[in-house]
């Protein structure tokens, strides 16, 4: 992959995000002036990303373990250097059900004050 290519998505990314976050905060300040409760905005459902992530991680780790024990010559790598990169994408949806865990546990506290 080119570089520029993973830049303009970085870019894109953050200026997707940038945008969201600035209309939430003008539909907010549209609904206080208007004497309006503030919308809330519907949270995504991270689990079924967050598990499809873990399930890719730990595919790619047993595939790539199992496809490099059977490489033979001295310049195949060892199973565990290839198989390694599989944690990625497994920590990424941990990290993923994780903050689902404690997204759903704040807005418990903050409904029950």
């Amino acid at each position: 992959m080119e570089p520029y290519v993973l830049m303009v998505a970085i870019v894109g990314i953050a200026i997707y995000f940038t945008l969201k976050q600035r209309f939430q905060r003008e539909v907010h300040l549209a609904a206080i002036e208007k004497g309006m409760g503030v919308p809330k905005f519907p949270q995504p459902d991270l689990r079924k990303p967050a598990l499809v992530l873990i399930a890719l991680g730990l595919g790619f780790s047993i595939a790539a373990f199992v496809a490099f024990s059977f490489a033979t010559g001295h310049r195949a790598p060892h199973p565990l250097q290839v198989s390694i990169w599989g944690i990625i994408p497994v920590f990424i949806g941990a990290a993923l059900l994780i903050f689902k865990q404690m997204a759903a546990k704040d807005q418990e506290d903050s409904s029950e004050s």
